[in-house]
């Protein structure tokens, strides 16, 4: 006769926690970071999943990440939810117009949505002549990295985009670097133990390259937007692009991944900087300063920029490369 097994409620804590443990030895980047976080915690001591869960944030608090946690769904108000609400439009992507005098102005205001790159096509076709071009990436907060690196095409001919490092398991790190040719758009990939390989990807039409840039930026404008702002730097011609702004960025050099871990019907969702991130020239801009911060500073400081400030200095700045 075949007995069903019996799994108590401390064992099934237990198999929770390693199985978060488990995915952050192979998800995690900083390898050394987590090892000596799990040094520091003693042993774990619980016996319910409620014990798990205060187990598994006193790990992740411990590793120094504020960007690696549990995400906890936020308590609904029925009684606010019940009641209707009038629903408030999403602010505008991405705006392209261009002046009488060619003088083009480009806003992205995030990544997060994918085909971003084909809907910046289809504006810049309209402004294509432009004689100089001013791109606002303030307050832009990074998304999609995929999304960032195909804008990028679109300004770059030829050259490196940057290199995104992902761990993808617990003993090795997968390192892609983008590029683009006159004809191609393609990551050259490596990892430890596997021979190297290349990715083609789209090559869409660069429409917005070659000419004097403007980037304006600030203390907001940050990972993806970062990484589009260190590579249109680090890609133009000797006085085709300057930088204005009110501050430095914030040095966002990683990246995050979410999953799910399940174990005997409990689910722990996490979010795990998962990669690094490095410009063309190989530079890493740190971690928001939890243990690097090299953010971008603008050459041009518009103090107490509100809008029109940053703009205006935008293309006085314009002006100057165009002359």
């Amino acid at each position: 006769m075949k007995h069903k097994l019996q799994i108590s409620e401390r064992q099934r804590a237990l198999a929770l926690y390693h199985a978060v443990v488990q995915t952050l030895r192979s998800n995690f980047y900083d390898r050394d970071r987590l090892e000596k976080a799990l040094a520091e915690q003693k042993r774990p001591q619980f016996g319910d999943e409620e014990g798990a869960l205060a187990a598994i944030d006193r790990l992740l608090f411990a590793l120094g990440d504020t960007y690696t946690e549990r995400l906890v769904e936020p308590q609904r108000d029925t009684q606010r939810d019940a009641a209707p609400s009038k629903a408030q439009p999403e602010p505008e992507e991405l705006r392209a117009v261009i002046g009488g005098n060619g003088i083009a102005y480009v806003h992205i205001a995030n990544f997060d949505k994918a085909g971003l790159r084909d809907r910046l096509i289809a504006k810049a076709e309209k402004i294509k002549d432009h004689r100089g071009l001013i791109l606002d990436l303030r307050n832009n907060r990074g998304g999609r990295m995929d999304e960032a690196l195909a804008v990028l095409a679109v300004f770059i001919e030829n050259g490196v985009l940057g290199t995104i490092k992902n761990r993808i398991d617990a003993d090795a790190v997968e390192s892609r670097r983008y590029c683009v040719n006159d004809t191609q758009f393609f990551a050259e990939v490596e990892s430890s133990g596997k021979k190297p390989r290349h990715i083609f990807f789209d090559r869409p039409p660069c429409l917005l390259g070659g000419r004097p840039l403007v980037i304006l930026i600030n203390s907001r404008t940050a990972s993806a937007a970062e990484m589009l702002t260190a590579s249109l730097v680090e890609n133009s011609e000797p006085g085709k692009v300057t930088l204005v702004g009110s501050g430095s960025t914030p040095g966002k050099g990683i990246g995050q991944v979410e999953i799910d871990v399940h174990k005997f019907g409990s689910t722990v969702k996490l979010r795990i900087t998962r990669s690094h991130w490095f410009t063309p020239s190989g530079q890493w801009l740190g971690d928001c300063g939890q243990t690097v911060r090299d953010g971008i500073e603008p050459e041009v400081v518009v103090e107490g920029d509100s809008g029109i400030e940053g703009l205006t200095a935008a293309r006085a700045a314009l002006d100057k490369l165009m002359t």
